[in-house]
């Protein structure tokens, strides 16, 4: 079946998870509803999914199930090699012998949209029809450091007042198999987000963020929550985390590779990370089919590309900040992306909010994430 699949570079992940039950979890919507909310389907009716929003423990049967319950933060070291794993005694979110990443295991998707609806299935075993997300590690907070020996770990401010094209090459000057947070792996997120909380919602789901304060957070406001996902406190003003990824959202806006916006507003991506370039609208680049909104507001509708289904780009503004996908979005023909929102967007952040600037761009309130795929 192609499943509990490892590598040199992984080592023995604990596959357990994805080889005890296969199963296809999924949501749908009617595209055209205002409900931010989707209907759970296959494997997943029924189960329940929350978030802590104080720290306390909640519901959430996703913890246990195939997929999810191989994601993990790691210390691993820039030729891969794992040095401890969350859990061990001695390992430290502060103190590491490398850099902090969490873990994603290889998994199957499914995205399409038939008379009116919109689908989403994932597996963690080979499917027909379904495209595969190979495994990944993404860095569980976003980038410290400086242009001389970038960071992941607790406890430091994150690396801003940097373009793009810089953070690219700092990122990509760690080893082999690392680089920039890039568009796909950034959709792999939003496709598991979805499926776990089937709400476009990702503040009220999760918690709001350092989304309405002057200022970034350091990094590591959400240790004490572990694998768990949420907030400490729903305060505005606070870290929140997803399945180990520390502020998605609000904080800082991040950089995303893999993609620049074209004529016409028509975005284009590339599939191999070693011809990623900003600005670049041509070949190993292909344009996507649909035209993105210009004005910045709430997303109303969702583009889908049936070559690119998994990529989630808005193709009109004007819902609101609790209706269809209430994340703010921006785009512009010749510019660069980045995503999530800052300290100061307040409700206008989520998984879904991006914007976008020049290559050459810098400021206080943008950086990014590092991304580590095993050569």
């Amino acid at each position: 079946m192609g499943y509990g699949r490892t590598n040199l570079a992984l080592g023995p992940i604990n596959v357990l998870a994805n080889r005890v039950r296969p199963i296809i979890m999924g949501v749908k919507r009617q595209i055209s509803s205002s409900a931010t909310a989707w209907e759970r389907t296959d494997g997943s009716i029924g189960m329940v999914a929350n978030a802590t929003h104080d720290g306390t423990a909640v519901q959430n049967d996703f913890d246990t199930a195939p997929i999810y319950a191989d994601i993990l933060t790691m210390d691993i070291s820039a030729n891969g090699n794992i040095n401890r794993k969350y859990g061990d005694a001695d390992f430290s979110f502060t103190n590491p012998v490398g850099y902090i990443v969490t873990y994603f295991p290889e998994f199957w998707y499914k995205r399409w949209q038939a008379d009116g609806w919109e689908y989403i299935q994932i597996s963690n075993v080979e499917q027909e029809g379904f495209e595969y997300s190979e495994p990944f590690y993404i860095g569980r907070y976003t980038t410290g450091g400086n242009s001389s020996a970038v960071t992941c770990k607790s406890g430091v401010s994150s690396f801003v007042n940097i373009s793009i094209t810089n953070l690219r090459t700092y990122s990509k000057n760690v080893g082999a198999g690392w680089g920039l947070m890039d568009i796909w792996r950034w959709s792999m997120l939003q496709l598991l987000y979805l499926v776990e909380y089937a709400d476009y919602n990702s503040q009220a789901k999760l918690g709001y963020g350092n989304c309405s304060t002057s200022a970034q957070i350091n990094n590591g406001g959400c240790d004490s929550l572990g694998m768990k996902s949420g907030c400490l406190a729903n305060a505005k003003a606070t870290a929140v985390i997803y399945r180990g990824v520390e502020n998605p959202f609000g904080n800082i806006w991040q950089w995303l590779d893999g993609i620049n916006i074209g004529t016409g507003r028509k975005s284009w991506v590339c599939k191999d990370r070693s011809q990623y370039a900003s600005d670049k609208t041509s070949s190993p680049y292909i344009q996507m089919s649909y035209a993105e909104p210009s004005s910045y507001s709430y997303i109303k509708t969702m583009g889908y590309d049936a070559n690119n289904p998994a990529i989630q780009r808005a193709t009109a503004t004007g819902g609101s900040d609790s209706t269809y996908c209430p994340d703010y979005f921006s785009s512009n023909a010749g510019y660069c992306v980045f995503v999530g929102g800052y300290w100061g967007n307040d409700l206008y952040c989520g998984l879904w909010c991006a914007n976008y600037n020049s290559s050459s761009y810098t400021g206080t309130n943008i950086g990014g994430r590092l991304l580590f795929i095993p050569v």
